[in-house]
């Protein structure tokens, strides 16, 4: 139920699920005539559960397609939307941090990634967590994120000639957002 495109949100449905199947079998089960189970202690208590577990495992899907998100990005905006929800009430923003920083060493840090796509990254990685995180400190987590990435392009022995291009002639890298980050880089303390 929660597998889909990264463009349209995934959880929606899988809440729909079990709000309407899940639920409504629990709602029968502990029904009785006297009192619905709606009104019953145990019946709350099995409905925070699921929904908890709905939303912890549809982020840790979506978490699990982070590097994608990020490159795809802007056109994953249904697994953003994902994202930012199971965030907001799993609260494993610590989690995400990790996971991120680790699909980001395995699949683009490494001798064989251009500097140029490696700086592209990098500006749709600042633009999707500055979704994922809206009016949440952004920053802090754009921080924690990319400070492998940011280290490994220092590194880099031809990152300055391709930070200049980009700013310079933004059609080297052929994205706007890249100077916008670069720019915004260039202006931080």
């Amino acid at each position: 139920q929660c597998h889909s495109s990264l463009a349209q949100p995934a959880l929606v449905p899988c809440v729909a699920w079990v709000e309407e199947v899940a639920l409504g079998w629990l709602r029968v089960f502990f029904s009785t005539v006297e009192v619905p189970a709606v009104e019953r202690p145990v019946y709350q208590q099995w409905r925070t559960r699921l929904e908890y577990f709905v939303y912890h495992t549809c982020g840790q899907y979506r978490l699990s397609q982070f590097f994608e998100i990020v490159v795809d990005y802007p056109e994953t905006q249904g697994a953003i939307e994902d994202l930012r929800t199971c965030l907001t009430i799993t609260a494993t923003h610590d989690e995400f941090a990790t996971e991120a920083r680790r699909q980001l060493r395995a699949r683009l840090l490494h001798p064989g990634a251009k500097t140029v796509d490696i700086l592209t990254v990098f500006a749709h990685l600042v633009r999707a967590v500055q979704a994922v995180f809206l009016g949440n400190a952004p920053e802090a987590m754009c921080e924690k994120v990319s400070a492998d990435l940011r280290a490994y392009v220092k590194q880099r022995k031809d990152a300055v000639h391709c930070i200049v291009s980009a700013l310079v002639n933004d059609q080297s890298v052929g994205s706007s957002d890249l100077c916008e980050v670069l720019h915004g880089e260039l202006k931080a303390p």
